[in-house]
């Protein structure tokens, strides 16, 4: 289970089931309403949207929540596990109902765009009621005619997804027990830019959904981040080096640690970037990796530090977890002036 779609009626609890999936499998979530919608409630446009979504399923791993019949042949083409909500209309409907009346005037936070409040919508809660009759039929004649070997799982009540989510947990806990071995930590070569990228990639979508527009997805792409890699480990390292976790002959999160340009503080090194294969979230691989970018620096008699997007909090709360604490600097994401708004936090050992 590594490309995931999740369909059904409104109402049904897709965002829900794919945030708590997303949990479990580290795999990153897409909420295509958030991804296709923009403040004010405007669309985006079909020549932006199909390779918008083409991009992101062209990855490895995903999680995509959400109907779209436009784009939805792709997906269940790319897929190689569709999950289908289909629960009784009484149900989806007084869900989608309450749900706008409770959070009216309100965004969801995790799977609606920013500027798009919550509404009750006319149209919307009779195209719920009438899903059973309208659009069913055709989700039925699509899955039938997917391959035998695509994993169609259907959920028909809350029960159902329970135990669905509970066999995932149990699965995963049972992946986790079998990897054996302590990564081990070296110097990344040459061989490693196509899982760098990867990582690099797969990681950022996974943090980093529900900060960035949809555009900034589509322009990073695993090959791109690719060339960049070839490049930079085609020479030897310097002052800028690469660490890599290595588990079992495969490269499981990277670190990139620098001199830094912070002038306020004395003698800075900046640990640049920390990634971890967001499927092996939870495995106590991100720890010694990070333990080791700092040791690299303070052994060359820099002073660490870090900068993070101030609304990852996920992030934030793993650092001050182990002691690190926002020092007051931030700085915008870009320096080039892209997405505005989006702006980085400092951090530092406590001393």
């Amino acid at each position: 289970m590594e490309r995931v779609v999740i369909i059904g009626n409104g109402g049904a609890g897709k965002s829900t089931l794919a945030r708590r999936l997303g949990a479990f499998t580290g795999l990153p979530v897409y909420h295509l309403d958030r991804l296709f919608w923009h403040a004010g409630w405007i669309p985006t446009p079909d020549e932006t949207w199909r390779p918008l979504v083409n991009s992101l399923i062209a990855t490895d791993r995903w999680i995509a929540e959400g109907n779209y019949g436009g784009t939805m042949a792709e997906r269940l083409k790319r897929a190689d596990t569709i999950i289908w909500l289909d629960y009784p209309r009484i149900t989806c409907t007084r869900r989608a109902f309450w749900r706008g009346l409770s959070q009216f005037g309100r965004t969801r936070p995790h799977d609606m765009a920013p500027g798009c409040p919550e509404r009750v919508d006319r149209e919307f809660l009779a195209w719920v009621w009438n899903y059973q009759a309208h659009r069913r039929p055709g989700v039925k004649q699509l899955l039938r005619a997917q391959p035998r070997d695509k994993k169609i799982i259907v959920l028909r009540n809350d029960n159902h997804a329970a135990r669905f989510l509970l066999r995932v947990y149990h699965d995963h806990l049972d992946r986790r027990q079998e990897s054996g071995g302590e990564p081990s930590i070296r110097l990344a070569l040459p061989r490693d830019s196509e899982a760098l990228a990867r990582i690099h990639i797969e990681g950022w979508q996974a943090a980093y959904q529900h900060i960035f527009p949809p555009e900034a997805f589509a322009e990073r792409t695993i090959e791109k981040r690719r060339a960049d890699w070839d490049e930079q480990l085609a020479e030897a390292p310097g002052d800028e080096r690469v660490w890599v976790s290595e588990q079992e002959g495969r490269v499981v999160g990277f670190a990139l640690t620098r001199p830094g340009l912070d002038t306020d503080i004395e003698h800075p090194g900046e640990l640049k970037l920390f990634y971890v294969d967001p499927l092996l979230r939870g495995r106590g691989i991100g720890l010694p990796l990070f333990r080791h970018a700092l040791a690299d620096l303070q052994a060359r008699g820099m002073t660490p530090y870090l900068y993070t997007l101030k609304e990852n909090h996920e992030a934030r709360a793993w650092y001050e977890r182990r002691g690190w604490y926002a020092d007051g600097p931030q700085a915008p994401w870009s320096s080039q002036g892209l997405y505005p708004g989006i702006v980085e936090v400092r951090y530092r050992p406590a001393p």
